[in-house]
């Protein structure tokens, strides 16, 4: 946590069931958006999955840019964080198709390409994040910035 950063405010918690419905919520959101862009970007045989690769870049700088912007105002534990960054976020960035679409490189007899697909994935997914990060730490102010009319 940054040591400028105010403490942040108490807050009522949310009931478990709420959560739990944003989580769900946001599953769904994120899970048909990253299918439909499956579907408008689909992987060839052979080729990098651009669609996936873009789909998990996304979300590294999202989740980075979220995770310092409540950091800076002081919300660790946001209430928006599980719909947005659990479900939304969570569901729109895929491990599994990644995994399966490297398995099907290796399978299909590219496994060079597999093996730069992971590496300049994994690279370019950690940079996204950063940068995500990076920006939150520029726009977002702290807490103690922030005027109240």
């Amino acid at each position: 946590m940054d040591p400028a950063a105010p403490l942040p405010a108490p807050r009522a918690i949310p009931p478990a069931w709420l959560v739990y419905l944003a989580v769900l919520v946001g599953g769904m959101l994120g899970g048909s958006l990253r299918y439909v862009v499956g579907l408008a970007i689909p992987a060839q045989p052979g080729q990098i999955p651009w669609g996936i690769l873009g789909v998990n870049l996304v979300g590294a700088f999202i989740m980075g840019l979220l995770l310092r912007g409540w950091v800076r105002r002081g919300h660790v534990s946001h209430p928006w964080r599980p719909f947005l960054a659990t479900g939304i976020l969570g569901s729109f960035t895929t491990w599994s198709t990644f995994m399966a679409d490297t398995y099907d490189l290796v399978v299909d007899g590219f496994e060079l390409l597999a093996v730069a697909y992971v590496l300049g994935a994994t690279a370019l997914g950690v940079g996204a994040a950063a940068l995500g990060w990076w920006t939150a730490q520029r726009v977002v102010p702290l807490a103690s910035e922030v005027v109240v009319l």
